[in-house]
């Protein structure tokens, strides 16, 4: 246990810092947030927040909940992250 809470912490160390506070951000309110609620509580530009979700979507962290044409996306924790808040953060 000892050693993957290790591996883990490296991981989020590694992270690039926009997606590690885009990470941080949804653990303090994981309700799913809209991409531009996501990039002002952050203090990003709205394209720089989206590409960042956009990466870890990829990654399989988030999960992108599309909102309709005109409309900005949902963002929120995938299982993976649920199950690895505790010793992560």
């Amino acid at each position: 246990r000892e050693l993957e809470n290790v591996v883990r912490r490296v991981a989020l160390d590694c992270l690039p810092l926009v997606r590690r506070r885009i990470l941080e951000h949804l653990e303090r309110d994981p309700a799913a947030s809209a991409t531009s609620e996501v990039a002002v509580a952050l203090g990003y530009p709205t394209q720089t927040a989206r590409r960042a979700l956009e990466e870890l979507a990829v990654y399989g962290v988030l999960d992108r909940v599309s909102m309709g044409p005109g409309r900005p996306d949902s963002w929120h924790a995938t299982e993976w992250l649920a199950r690895t808040r505790e010793s992560a953060f």
